[in-house]
């Protein structure tokens, strides 16, 4: 289900300087890179903020899109087929989540996504003033991201810096402030769970584990310090494989019950009597 778009784009010297310099701020040598391979891929545009960069401290360079960003890249297919969003309640009416159905052209049924509150609000800025626009903006990137075979870009509203270490934002609307010297990254812990459940997910398809790997911009699991970066990335390959699974899983086949086998009561006590010997006492019907 390979969705191709891709066109290929040349950035000059002037446009990659003014890239870097206003939505790529901060950016390494490589994250910069990656994040031009990513934009001419999805044909997403850069200079008008189609798709950004974000460096949260000494973390790998994120980078997103908005929802409609995502609109973008589905419709150029040619194979967007409508979208519809409805957020959940609890009974005392608290949104608790929201769930997002894709429709394709070529397919008969609709890619489905539910996200929960829990999981995203950060209780701040637009979440703290429009939660229910916030939740169905995280449902509806990943149901396109999942329905159009999109990785290595992410919607703003799904990802918390709070739950990154040192994650002060570059504000790329700012003036370009003074360069420092970057501090040396601190010696991070191994998340042996993380690598666990990658293992698993390896297992279970590898094609899929090497490709969203490749997209973020890794070889292997070990290499992804970052422990909001580690999720994304556990998730898209979650998404994927299951994807796959549900589209080519094969349909149950009621089975024929066995008809029941019927011993009359003189095959009964010919058996117990060859098992135990002597006159076994038969009882009435």
């Amino acid at each position: 289900m390979k969705t191709e778009i891709t066109k290929k784009t040349t950035w000059s010297a002037e446009d990659r300087a003014l890239i870097q310099k206003t939505v790529a701020r901060g950016t390494t040598e490589s994250e910069f890179k990656l994040f031009l391979y990513t934009a001419t891929k999805y044909e997403l545009d850069p200079l008008i903020k189609q798709v950004w960069c974000v460096k949260y401290g000494n973390a790998p360079a994120a980078i997103f899109t908005g929802r409609d960003g995502f609109l973008h890249i589905a419709h150029r297919t040619g194979q967007f087929n409508g979208m519809e969003t409805v957020p959940n309640f609890n009974e005392k009416g608290e949104l608790v989540s929201a769930t997002c159905k894709v429709w394709r052209k070529d397919m008969d049924n609709p890619f489905v996504v539910t996200v929960y509150r829990q999981e995203y609000d950060t209780h701040k800025s637009n979440w703290a003033k429009m939660p229910i626009t916030m939740l169905q903006k995280v449902a509806e990137s990943q149901a396109l991201r999942r329905a159009f075979d999109i990785s290595g870009l992410y919607a703003p509203e799904e990802y918390n810096p709070a739950e990154t270490s040192q994650s002060k934002v570059i504000d790329i609307t700012t003036e370009e402030p003074e360069q420092k010297p970057a501090p040396k990254p601190k010696k991070s812990t191994t998340n042996y769970k993380f690598l666990q459940e990658m293992q698993k997910l390896k297992k279970q398809n590898e094609e899929v584990y090497y490709s969203v790997l490749s997209d973020a911009g890794f070889k292997h699991a070990n290499e992804i310090t970052d422990r909001q970066q580690q999720l994304m990335v556990y998730k898209t390959i979650k998404a994927d494989i299951e994807t796959i699974a549900a589209s080519t899983e094969p349909e149950e086949v009621p089975v024929e019950p066995a008809a029941k086998n019927e011993v009359s009561d003189e095959e009964v006590a010919a058996k117990l009597q060859e098992v135990f010997g002597g006159e076994v006492e038969r009882g009435e019907k």
